[in-house]
């Protein structure tokens, strides 16, 4: 419970003490809103004052440094500054500084702790997510100094000593605001708070989702491979199956082609298919005797031409290399050479049509 309550008023405790700073000199303060492309809010408080407005609060304090009371304000029962609280300090000119900065993932504590303050009238930050893009709004309105300063004379004007500001940065494209564009971050927008009257804010912006971006990647990639596997996988892209025409042997022993012959094999056909010319002659066959309507198979040391005749009966001329200069037509062995492959192959198309 502890722990809940130091996070909720981390930042509650510096405004407080900003606010209690007002009045002692040369004093700057600001508050600043860093919005993160996850969605989440860095939500900083930063105490500037010169050496002169120090020591004159040490002087009406008792001597204690306005620093040091911010950090043991900041710690926890231990007297340590909780974990995720950051605190600097620094100087930067005439003026001494110092900050506490802490992130959040939910925008209602922010607004919690803002709305709870006299330096803003209203605060609303918020978020709003479509899909794979989010748009961030902060709607707020700065009090006058006026408000919070405690004299009696009201023709002072609080904003001639004090310099106030509250600053935005927004992820993605800013769609609108109305505050002053910094000259080095086209998304940090900063207002300046004024002596007797209100300043609005209002910034918005719209921001790529790279988690929800990442989830729809995830998912489209997921139903795409889910679609590859069902239509056949990889291989059904990059090597597609082609239809294979079974061969029957028609009672020749030594011609057994395999049903599971590719259509046209990465490797070259042996050398002595090659001498012989075996692929030109079943092409002369393919265009002269059967009307184009044949089919090739081929695998090492083995080619054919399938085809199928007029009674839908399927036909074929079967070449293998036996070796040893032999070569067998449909089963028949023969020499292997051209004038006998030109006769094996003209007697096994005899044959195939007689059948």
């Amino acid at each position: 419970m502890r722990a809940t309550n130091i996070k909720r008023t981390i930042l509650s405790i510096a405004i407080s003490l900003l606010m209690s700073f007002l009045l002692t000199g040369c004093f700057k303060g600001n508050i600043s809103v860093d919005i993160k492309w996850d969605g989440s809010a860095d939500v900083s408080v930063a105490l500037g004052m010169t050496p002169q407005a120090m020591a004159l609060i040490s002087s009406s304090n008792q001597g204690t440094n306005p620093f040091q009371d911010m950090r043991t304000s900041l710690a926890d029962s231990s007297g340590m500054i909780p974990s995720g609280v950051q605190v600097k300090q620094w100087n930067d000119g005439d003026y001494n500084w110092m900050s506490a900065t802490k992130n959040f993932s939910d925008f209602n504590q922010v607004n919690q702790i803002m709305e709870n303050k006299k330096i803003f009238n209203n605060f609303s930050l918020s978020r709003k997510s479509f899909l794979i893009v989010d748009e961030y709004e902060l709607d707020a309105e700065m009090a006058p100094l006026a408000s919070d300063v405690s004299s009696a004379d009201t023709t002072i004007d609080p904003s001639t000593f004090i310099t106030m500001t509250t600053s935005a940065s927004f992820p993605g494209v800013i769609l609108d605001s109305n505050g002053f564009q910094d000259s080095k971050d086209q998304n940090l927008y900063t207002w300046t708070a004024e002596g007797h009257q209100a300043v609005p804010i209002t910034i918005k912006s719209l921001s790529v989702d790279w988690l929800g971006m990442f989830i729809l990647i995830l998912v489209v990639l997921g139903v795409t491979l889910l679609g590859i596997y069902a239509f056949g996988g990889f291989d059904f892209i990059f090597h597609p199956k082609k239809k294979v025409l079974n061969v029957v042997p028609q009672n020749q022993s030594n011609s057994q082609l395999s049903s599971s012959m590719p259509l046209e094999s990465m490797r070259q056909p042996p050398d002595c298919m090659v001498e012989l010319g075996i692929e030109d002659l079943l092409n002369q066959v393919n265009s002269r005797a059967v009307n184009s309507m044949g089919e090739f198979r081929r695998r090492p040391g083995e080619m054919a031409l399938i085809w199928k005749d007029a009674a839908d009966q399927q036909r074929f001329i079967d070449i293998k290399d036996l070796g040893n200069r032999q070569i067998s037509v449909n089963g028949k062995n023969y020499p292997a050479t051209k004038d006998n492959a030109k006769a094996g192959i003209m007697e096994a198309l005899k044959n195939q049509k007689e059948i």
